[in-house]
């Protein structure tokens, strides 16, 4: 039996979701700007094994693959650092690394400095139904900001400006 049928069964929308990042003090914990995210998404790489004239595949290692967040940038000036925008380009120096404008290093500092610093360390993705009960809990370890594509202008679009985030992390668990 369908779906469509039965009153009981609700297919899960893609619109209902949250992101959150408790560990995060650049972004806020609940990101209510968030216009899409894509879920997690895994796979394995394969090793083959040649016996006589016959190959054998097994599988390998597992690799997490990268997933992009976009925002609208509200413009809003909050004590939480401002813009989106201003967040964004805030992660260049509080993520990952502490970066330094090459013009202001001295002989006895690098370029960039090992930091935890403001990094992001876990996103949090709740797929959630009408009721806004937790179907899908997904967990992203060790996540941090890999890219930010701060978007386009143009005159004769209307349309918000959006700002995208690659996101890299080590692991995702699921619950």
């Amino acid at each position: 039996m369908s779906f469509w049928t039965s009153p009981q069964i609700e297919p899960i929308r893609k619109y209902r979701f949250q992101i959150q990042t408790p560990t995060s003090y650049v972004f806020a914990d609940q990101w209510w700007w968030a216009k899409s995210i894509e879920k997690p998404s895994y796979e394995f790489n394969t090793a083959e094994y040649q016996l006589t004239n016959h190959k054998f595949k097994f599988p390998g290692i597992l690799t997490w693959n990268d997933i992009s967040i976009t925002i609208v940038d509200d413009n809003s000036q909050t004590t939480s650092g401002g813009s989106q925008s201003n967040r964004a380009f805030g992660l260049m120096s509080n993520l990952s690394y502490i970066y330094h404008n090459p013009k202001a290093i001295n002989d006895d500092q690098g370029a960039k400095e090992p930091s935890i610093n403001g990094s992001i360390t876990q996103i949090i993705i709740n797929q959630v139904d009408a009721e806004g009960k937790t179907l899908e809990k997904w967990t992203l370890h060790d996540a941090f900001v890999k890219s930010v594509s701060f978007g386009d202008l143009a005159y004769a679009d209307d349309e918000l400006v959006e700002i995208t985030l690659g996101i890299s992390y080590d692991y995702a668990t699921l619950e």
